[in-house]
């Protein structure tokens, strides 16, 4: 609305400098101040614009993180050797440290069973 506004107001101050109500300078000074001002909203819609896109990035990656965990939560119904091909297609890397510390990194992709090597075919589509 502002920005609409901004350009209306450009369009009265072009009209009455075309009716003769003032100079070249004051024209020139009253349509930097409304360009001025038409930056700014340009700007502002931008960066509203850059954080919706965002905000609905992260929540499609939160659906994916509690889809995720609605599998997992499937696992324990599934014999042992799918648990563990299941396993091996979610962890990339496990360390443990001097201190007994154990890190494990976790590698969150897209899971197709016809792509992935080592996960049998009889693991139900469902949960990749």
């Amino acid at each position: 609305k502002r920005l609409l506004d901004n350009r209306l107001g450009e369009q009265a101050i072009l009209t009455q400098f075309r009716k003769g109500k003032f100079d070249e300078a004051a024209l020139d000074t009253q349509l930097r101040a409304i360009r001025e001002e038409r930056e700014f909203w340009e700007q502002e819609i931008a960066h509203y614009s850059h954080m919706l896109s965002q905000s609905m990035t992260n929540t499609a990656i939160s659906e994916k993180v509690k889809e995720l965990r609605q599998r997992i939560d499937e696992v324990d119904s599934r014999p042992l050797a799918d648990k563990r091909e299941l396993l091996r297609s979610l962890v990339d890397r496990i360390w443990l440290d001097r201190d007994g510390n154990i890190t494990i990194e976790v590698a969150l992709k897209e899971l197709v069973p016809s792509q992935l090597v080592g996960v049998p075919e009889s693991i139900p589509s469902s949960w990749c």
